[in-house]
């Protein structure tokens, strides 16, 4: 598997770590697998760490990922950090993702750091 998931008691956040291959199935089947822990445990924050990615992504996967997420029950008040990849392809797409994400009305932000991701989340 090229994720793996994991709840943070401290900040209250769902995180996954994810790791090259990644297809589009795969990311659908972590989304709804965040979207089980976080209802398990009541968060509403998430951290994805993509910094082992490297692989680039079709702008029309991006698309689908985000049409996707906008068609499941996704808990009100959602944040979600992402932590960008070392590599320049692959942080291109998520920033993109990002844009994408906060088009269909999601709070999603990229980020360089773990520390500015965690403080924005809890912020």
């Amino acid at each position: 598997m090229p994720w793996t998931l994991s709840y943070d008691e401290e900040y209250a956040v769902v995180e996954t770590v994810y790791t090259d291959p990644l297809s589009p199935e795969d990311l659908r089947d972590v989304i709804r697998a965040n979207l089980v822990l976080a209802t398990e445990k009541g968060a509403t924050r998430f951290l994805g760490d993509c910094t082992r990615l490297s692989r680039e992504s079709s702008a029309q996967s991006i698309y689908a990922l985000g049409d996707f997420m906008a068609n499941l029950e996704v808990p009100p008040g959602l944040k979600e950090a992402i932590l960008l990849p070392v590599a320049p392809e692959a942080e291109r797409d998520l920033r993109f993702y990002e844009t994408v994400a906060l088009n269909r009305g999601f709070q999603v932000r990229v980020f360089d750091d773990r520390a500015g991701a965690l403080l924005w989340l809890t912020s």
